[in-house]
This record gives C-alpha cells, sequence and structure tokens, in this order.
C-alpha cells in the first residue's frame, strides 16, 4: 500500500525529491484535500493483478488454493498438473513464473530477503537520484536473477518456501477467484495430495 501512495504522490508533484539539498519533501494539506488521500488498495491491487499475464496469475490463483505458504516441489508438481489439465504448453516453468511474482513483489522467500538486505547494505550510495530512481526505490527493483530459484549457489535438490508477501495480498488474489474455476483449483489439490497417499479407496458422500 505504502509503495503504490507514495507513488501516485510522486507522480502528481505531491511528493518530489530536492536535488539542492539531497532531501525529500512533501505538501500534507494538498495531500489531505487531494483524492489521493483516499487511495482505495484493495482496487489498485485488483487492478494490477488483472493486468498480470495469464500464466502469472493462474499461479498465483493455484497457489492461493494451496494457501499463505507453499514448497517449490508442490507447487512446481501441482503446476504441471494445470498444465496438463488445460492443455497448455509444458514448456512454461513455475520456477520462472515465481521469480518474476518475487520480483513483482506478490510472492516472498526468506532467501529472497536475504540477498535484498546483502545487495543493499553492500550498494554504494547513488550520487544523485534520476527521475527512474524514484520508481526502483520504491519496487525495489533488482536483476530477476536475484530471485533465480535455480541459481547455481543453491543445490538442485534443496527445497524453496514460498509464502504471499502479505496476508491482504492472499485474500484478494483468493477471493476474486470465479467459484467454477476455485473449485476447479481445488478438485486438482485434491486429486493430487490423494494420488501422494495412495489411497484410491472412493470417498463415500453422506
Amino acid at each position: 500500500f505504502v509503495r503504490h501512495f507514495l507513488e501516485r504522490l510522486y507522480h502528481r508533484k505531491l511528493f518530489w525529491y530536492n536535488f539542492s539539498d539531497g532531501l525529500w519533501y512533501w505538501d500534507v494539506e494538498e495531500i489531505r484535500t487531494s483524492c489521493e488521500a483516499t487511495f482505495n488498495v484493495a482496487t489498485h491491487l485488483a487492478t494490477e493483478i488483472a493486468q498480470l499475464n495469464s500464466h502469472e496469475r493462474q499461479l498465483l490463483e493455484l497457489a492461493s488454493c494451496i494457501g499463505s505458504q507453499f514448497t517449490s516441489s508442490r507447487i512446481s508438481a501441482l503446476w504441471s498438473c494445470y498444465l496438463k489439465h488445460t492443455s497448455s504448453p509444458m514448456d512454461l516453468d513455475a520456477g520462472t513464473i515465481l521469480a518474476d511474482l518475487c520480483h513483482m513483489r506478490y510472492l516472498s522467500h526468506p532467501k529472497i530477503i536475504r540477498k535484498i538486505n546483502a545487495i543493499f547494505s553492500s550498494a554504494p550510495p547513488p550520487a544523485a537520484p534520476d527521475d527512474g530512481m524514484f520508481r526502483k526505490l520504491i519496487h525495489g527493483e533488482l536483476p530477476k536473477t536475484t530471485f533465480d530459484p535455480s541459481d547455481p549457489s543453491s543445490s538442485s535438490n534443496e527445497e524453496w518456501e514460498y509464502r504471499f508477501a502479505h496476508d491482504f495480498v492472499f485474500h484478494t488474489i483468493y477471493q476474486a477467484i470465479p467459484a467454477p474455476k476455485s473449485a476447479d483449483y481445488h478438485l486438482l489439490i485434491g486429486k493430487y495430495l490423494l494420488d501422494l497417499t495412495g489411497d484410491n479407496t472412493p470417498v463415500e458422500h453422506h
């Protein structure tokens, strides 16, 4: 919320950087009286999610049906099942999509956070920000390789645990899934878990 709010203020010139003294300034009264003060984060987030490409959105939806956190092996296996179920190209790698979603701050990972902190703590401060610096600052833009789950420094057999960046993101994505599609996701997950147990006994409904 803070990131998007600051970005909107910046573009409306209600929050700006003064190059002469190297400080940020803002107009409190103007912000309070502007429509930006009623900025609706839920509406904005829903709009952003709708603008994702179909596979990014589908993987987020599938992940939200698992829960607020999930392992790399589980989401990868379920994603493969989903691609087969929808007759989608099987070369849509879950790891690559997860990396992009982490880069866009929909998902997070403890190792990713440690890498980000290491990069920022070791990077020298810029002499003076350009117009694109603010966007990089509030978006936390880093090279996508920073988030690559297939990083050679990690074991290929290492389990990664992802989580939604915030509970609000998790709930917004899950609640936006149409009921029939949500049922399909949950059925897919249920069949996958049933296969894992090796128990093919029919479930009796009462």
